[in-house]
C-alpha cells in the first residue's frame, strides 16, 4: 500500500519540530523532505518552449462577489516617499518557525526589503502553511493546531497585530493546510481529515462544512461568498475536488478515476466562476473551463517525470504561472495548452508558490531540500531575468501572496 505523503507529513512534522525546538535561536541546518512540512501534504522537473507574446498586464482588476478591486500596481513616482505603498507592491510571505513563533514576512515595497512582523506572544511557534493578502491592510495566514485548535491569523493593520482566532471548542483541533479569503470578512480553511470551516464576521465565529471525504484538503480558491473551488489529497483512488456555489452549505465532488488521474492535488487557483486549473502530484496540470463539468489534463511543454507541482496563480483564464519541484517554474498565455518552462535559480530548490499580478511580474518563494533554507526569487519580464530578494530569517518558506493577486 502506498503510502499517503499527507500522512508522511504529520510524521515529519513532528519530527523537524522537535528540531527547531531544540535549536532555539540558533538555527537549524539539516536535510528536510518537503512532505514533512505540513506544507503540501503531497508530494517533487523540466523543459522549454518558445514564448509568445502578451499584451500589458500591469493593471489587474476582478470581482470578489459584488464588489470590485480594482488595484492601481503602477510604480510611484521616484521620490514620491511620502505616498502611501501602492497596492500591488504589498505582500506577504509564510514558512516555518524560527526563534519561537512562526515566520510572516512582509513588504510594501515589492519585495526590495522584507520585514518579520509578529512575536513569540502573537504568533504560536507552528509551521505556517498558507496565507492570503487582501488589500494593503488586511491578510490571513493559516497553520499547525497548537494548544489544541488550528492557528488561524488575521491582520487589519497591515501585519502591526495579528490577532488570532477563534478559541478551543470554536475552532476545531486540526491542521490548516489552506485558507481562501474573499475579503476581510468571509475565509474558508481546509485541511487535515477533510475538514472545512468557514466565517463571514472576520473569524470571530466558525461553522464546519461537510466535505464528506477524510482526504487531507490542501488548498482554497475562493471567487466570491459563494463561488469557491478546494483541492486536495486522494480518496477512492483518486484525487478530490470540491466545488461550492452556495456559500459551502453544499459541497459536490467533482471530476472521477478516468478525467482525475492523480493520487493528489496540491494547489487551485480560479479566474472566475466558470475555469480553474489545479495542479499536483506527478507534475499533473488539470483545467476546467465549464464550472467543473469536465477537467481536461494540460501539461504540453511540461517534462513528465516524479516532480510534484505545488503553486498556480491565474492572472486571467488565459495567462497562469506555476512553480514545480527542483527549481521549475512555467507560464503559459494560451490557458494551459502550452507552458513555458524556466529554472531560475539553478540549485534545485523546490519551488512551493507564485503570486503573479501579470505574465512579466512575479514572486516565487520555495525550500531548499538539503539545507533548510528558503528562497524569495522575483521577475518583471517575464522571467528573462530573475533577482534573489533577501529575507531577514532564512527559513523554508511555504507561500507567497499579493494584494491584487489570486494566490
Amino acid at each position: 500500500m502506498t503510502e499517503s505523503a499527507a500522512n508522511r507529513s504529520l510524521f515529519w512534522i513532528g519530527i523537524i519540530s522537535l528540531l527547531i525546538l531544540s535549536a532555539g535561536p540558533v538555527q537549524a541546518q539539516f536535510a528536510i523532505d518537503k512532505d514533512a512540512l505540513n506544507y503540501s501534504g503531497l508530494h517533487g522537473s523540466a523543459k522549454q518552449v518558445e514564448e509568445t507574446s502578451i499584451g500589458n498586464q500591469e493593471a489587474l482588476s476582478f470581482s470578489n462577489g459584488a464588489a470590485t478591486n480594482s488595484i492601481d500596481i503602477s510604480e510611484s513616482s521616484e521620490g514620491s516617499t511620502m505616498l502611501p505603498p501602492a497596492q500591488g507592491e504589498v505582500g506577504w510571505i509564510i514558512g516555518v518557525p524560527a526563534n519561537g513563533y512562526g515566520v510572516i514576512l512582509h513588504t510594501t515595497d515589492g519585495g526590495e526589503n522584507w520585514t518579520r512582523q509578529g512575536s513569540p506572544n502573537t504568533i504560536p511557534n507552528v509551521p505556517l502553511s498558507d496565507v492570503r493578502a487582501i488589500d494593503a491592510n488586511t491578510a490571513w495566514a493559516v497553520g499547525n493546531e497548537d494548544g489544541n485548535y488550528a492557528v488561524i491569523l488575521r491582520t487589519t493593520d497591515g501585519g502591526k497585530t495579528w490577532i488570532r482566532c477563534g478559541a478551543p471548542g470554536s475552532v476545531p483541533d486540526f491542521g490548516p493546510l489552506g485558507i481562501g479569503a474573499v475579503d476581510s470578512k468571509i475565509a474558508w480553511v481546509v485541511g487535515s481529515n477533510g475538514t472545512i470551516i468557514h466565517t463571514e464576521d472576520g473569524g470571530k465565529t466558525w461553522g464546519q462544512q461537510a466535505s464528506n471525504t477524510r482526504a487531507a484538503l490542501m488548498k482554497v480558491a475562493a471567487i466570491d461568498r459563494y463561488n469557491a473551488w478546494i483541492v486536495g489529497d486522494h480518496d477512492n483512488g483518486y484525487a478530490v475536488i470540491l466545488r461550492t456555489s452556495d456559500g459551502g452549505l453544499t459541497w459536490t465532488r467533482q471530476g472521477n478515476a478516468s478525467t482525475v488521474k492523480t493520487t493528489g492535488l496540491i494547489d487551485v487557483t480560479a479566474a472566475d466562476n466558470s475555469s480553474a486549473l489545479a495542479v499536483g502530484v506527478n507534475h499533473t496540470v488539470l483545467k476546467t473551463m465549464d464550472v467543473g463539468a469536465s477537467w481536461q489534463t494540460r501539461m504540453d511543454g511540461i517534462a513528465s517525470g516524479i516532480a510534484h507541482m505545488n503553486g498556480a496563480c491565474a492572472i486571467n483564464k488565459s495567462n497562469v504561472w506555476i512553480t514545480q519541484d527542483y527549481g521549475r517554474v512555467y507560464w503559459t498565455s494560451d490557458g494551459g495548452k502550452t507552458w513555458n518552462g524556466q529554472n531560475p535559480n539553478g540549485t534545485g530548490f523546490w519551488l512551493m508558490s507564485a503570486s503573479a499580478r501579470s505574465l512579466k511580474t512575479v514572486w516565487v518563494v520555495g525550500i531548499s531540500p538539503w539545507i533548510g533554507k528558503g528562497i524569495i526569487l522575483h521577475t518583471t519580464n517575464r522571467g528573462v531575468n530573475w533577482t534573489e530578494q533577501f529575507a531577514p530569517v532564512n527559513v523554508p518558506f511555504r507561500r507567497v501572496s499579493f494584494v491584487g493577486t489570486r494566490s
